[in-house]
């Protein structure tokens, strides 16, 4: 996975744009809030009639793969005190989650993709989700005996240790 560009400086990057086609709109006739209102539409939409992906498509792929890849691993947790996520280790050099999930840069994001891009956010994220919770209850079901026994002998170091080698482990894709 590629780095994107932090949502705030793109949104100062399409501003800047919409500011130049404002000027040239003084010397040709151009009707530029149209122009940008059309593309910016067609933009936080999950897919449009061009060969490119859009924003919203590019952005959602991106925060959601980032994201479940570096918490899966390990390396990412929510910091409900910052109210973002987190690297646990600051030497981790893969993903600086804070820099991308900070509450500026959230909003920045929701500005940029508009209501229909956060929705299709949204859903992705769900659909992501409730993979992972069925996964884990296919893990609880199948090692469904041994977490009884488990449960039953907390108390005792030993059991629990033997009980918790029997643990079918199961390998997410």
């Amino acid at each position: 996975g590629q780095q994107i560009q932090l949502p705030s400086i793109m949104s100062h990057r399409l501003v800047g744009l919409m500011d130049v086609f404002r000027q040239l709109e003084s010397y040709i006739t151009l009707d530029t809030s149209r122009i940008f209102n059309v593309i910016l539409l067609q933009h936080t939409q999950p897919q449009e009639n061009t060969p490119g992906p859009t924003l919203a498509s590019q952005y959602t792929i991106w925060y959601l793969d980032k994201l479940e890849e570096h918490i899966k691993s390990g390396e990412v947790c929510f910091a409900p005190l910052r109210k973002c996520f987190v690297r646990k280790h600051q030497m981790a050099p893969n993903f600086n989650a804070e820099l991308y999930t900070n509450i500026a840069e959230l909003q920045a994001l929701a500005k940029m993709l508009g209501p229909y891009g956060i929705k299709y956010l949204g859903e992705q994220l769900m659909e992501r989700c409730e993979r992972h919770v069925h996964e884990m209850l296919s893990i609880v079901k199948e090692n469904k005996e041994l977490l009884i026994q488990l449960r039953a002998c907390t108390m005792d170091q030993f059991p629990t240790g033997m009980i918790s080698k029997q643990l079918k482990r199961h390998e997410s894709s």
